[in-house]
């Protein structure tokens, strides 16, 4: 029996919004944190020893670790040392907060332990319902005229909501980083990239998305009728946007991101998009000239203002509301967006628990708060000195190898080595922490936290513009477990959170250590000179 295209496409949204109402959707809400192990340095259980290592080193070394600890439920890769060493420090983080929201000890911990507490209370959230976004959503809805697309944007972004399809930074200068400048580049898909939407396999992946914009909205309260018009016209500026969106390439090649603009000229890409306004919504600071990321979509949004029907600019609005906010909306909107994303597109079989996202989601908003208690607790003075020891003697060893090249001359010699000495090393946590006595909190009002920390973080970076360069700024939490060389800078960041086992052990001999958190650095260290860091200098 043949089936109709509509019916199908009612089935299949139908059928998967069972699946959102499942339990294991739900689970999260309610999981306890379980406290991890902590992770040896040298774990000499974890090798096969049936497999050969000169055929297969990884599973000679991996093999019976990797056979003992599949994937757990809520992750989507999981390996001996990141993904434990992550787990561990946020489970560390998640008990501190836990701690601030019931018995706070300063001012600060209950600002930050009341703003946990507001992300955890999901009882809070059924109860608000959608109401919090009521203003947000009257702002869109008053749109009558693709005209004031510039308007509505500002407008909402002045509000701390999301606001496509620009995205506004400030930066190190790719031609001068001893100063800010600001930046305006693209956003506003949903998608994780260009490809998903213009790709060979992006029917696959359009099929779902647009079933799962369906269903958000018939959650908001759309027939289903409404909700189809008002995903395939969200649908549709997106792919627009997309295909204007630079690709991975052109997005990591710093040369084909900088393009510095007089605010006249910017107008003049855009001129049936009024940025005066628009920049009057976020900052009074006066816009003389900025970095245009991407011209060519300034060009295709000014196209979509003066060719998109306004419906089609409400129901993409609309749709960003909903879907960037969906850690703070009621339990049917979240199970619909992890039946997407997690069933879906990462094959993800469970969400993370409510004190896992509250814990990350409270760290990106008080990141300096928290981790000066975590750094305390974690990371002692004899560790942070040991390792500032062994990133000098990675960094003269890579000297040392730079010296005796045979195929590069002694004049590229001796500008490499200069570039190497003056690389700046932040190890630990920055030297001055951040304040937050600007943001306020309410214990009761999660997306209101959400929305007044957009706005917090906004006038931060904006607040930079014309302003020396802070090097020893971070943009990275100093409990997260990574290591990062930056080349417009050409600055090393090792945080706290990446310095404990199993990567270094301060009791552990140092070549174990070396073996550790010094593979991790050293490779690091050598995108100073490869094909992206060898085109800034010192």
């Amino acid at each position: 029996m043949m089936i109709g295209v509509r019916t199908a496409f009612l089935l299949g949204v139908l059928a998967s919004t069972a699946l959102a109402q499942t339990p294991a959707a739900s689970q999260s809400d309610r999981e306890a944190p379980i406290a991890p192990p902590i992770v040896r340095n040298l774990d000499l259980s974890a090798i096969d020893k049936t497999a050969d290592p000169c055929g297969d080193f990884y599973q000679y070394a991996c093999g019976t670790w990797i056979k003992d600890n599949p994937v757990p439920g809520d992750q989507v890769r999981w390996v001996r040392s990141f993904s434990l060493l992550q787990e561990r420090n946020l489970y560390e983080l998640g008990q501190q907060l836990d701690r601030a929201a019931k018995k706070p000890r300063s001012p600060l911990e209950k600002k930050y332990g009341d703003f946990f507490q507001a992300c955890m209370n999901v009882a809070e959230l059924e109860k608000q319902g959608l109401e919090s976004l009521e203003p947000a959503l009257k702002r869109v809805s008053a749109l009558n005229d693709s005209k004031g697309v510039a308007t509505l944007i500002g407008d909402l972004a002045a509000a701390g909501n999301p606001a496509p399809p620009f995205r506004l930074d400030v930066e190190p200068d790719q031609k001068d980083s001893s100063k800010y400048v600001l930046s305006i580049s693209e956003s506003g898909l949903t998608l994780p990239g260009r490809r998903d939407y213009i790709g060979n396999d992006s029917k696959y992946v359009h099929k779902r998305y647009l079933m799962h914009m369906v269903r958000m909205f018939m959650i908001a309260g759309d027939t289903m009728e409404r909700a189809e018009t008002e995903a395939a016209a969200a649908l549709a500026i997106e792919t627009a946007l997309a295909k204007a969106s630079a690709s991975r390439a052109d997005s990591s090649d710093p040369e084909k991101r900088y393009h510095i603009y007089t605010f006249a000229d910017l107008q003049k890409l855009a001129p049936d998009f009024d940025f005066g306004v628009y920049f009057k919504h976020v900052t009074a600071l006066p816009i003389e000239t900025l970095n245009v990321a991407n011209p060519d979509f300034m060009k295709t949004v000014n196209g979509l203002v003066a060719s998109a029907p306004v419906e089609a600019w409400r129901s993409y609005f609309r749709w960003h509301i909903l879907s960037e906010q969906g850690a703070a909306l009621p339990k049917a909107f979240r199970d619909e967006d992890f039946t997407f994303w997690g069933g879906n597109l990462t094959r993800q079989e469970k969400p993370a628990p409510r004190w896992k996202q509250c814990t990350a989601i409270t760290d990106q908003a008080f990141g300096d708060a928290i981790a000066q208690e975590w750094v305390e607790q974690n990371f002692p003075p004899a560790a942070k000195a040991s390792m500032e020891g062994m990133v000098a003697a990675l960094e003269k060893a890579l000297a040392d190898e730079i010296r005796t090249l045979p195929w590069m001359s002694e004049d590229t010699k001796k500008t490499a080595e200069k570039k190497l000495a003056a690389i700046r090393n932040r190890i630990g946590y920055p030297q001055r922490w951040r304040e937050y006595s600007g943001l306020r909190v309410d214990a009761n009002d999660f997306l209101g936290n959400w929305h007044r920390n957009a706005v917090f973080q906004r006038d931060y970076r904006l607040s930079k513009v014309g302003k020396p360069v802070d090097a020893d700024e971070w943009d990275t939490t100093p409990p997260t477990a990574d290591v990062r060389y930056t080349a417009s800078m050409n600055s090393l960041l090792v945080p706290a959170g990446v310095i404990q086992p199993p990567f270094f052990d301060g009791v552990a001999d140092p070549g174990v250590n070396f073996g550790g958190i010094g593979v991790v650095v050293g490779h690091e260290l050598t995108h100073g000179f490869d094909d992206l860091g060898s085109k800034f200098d010192e």
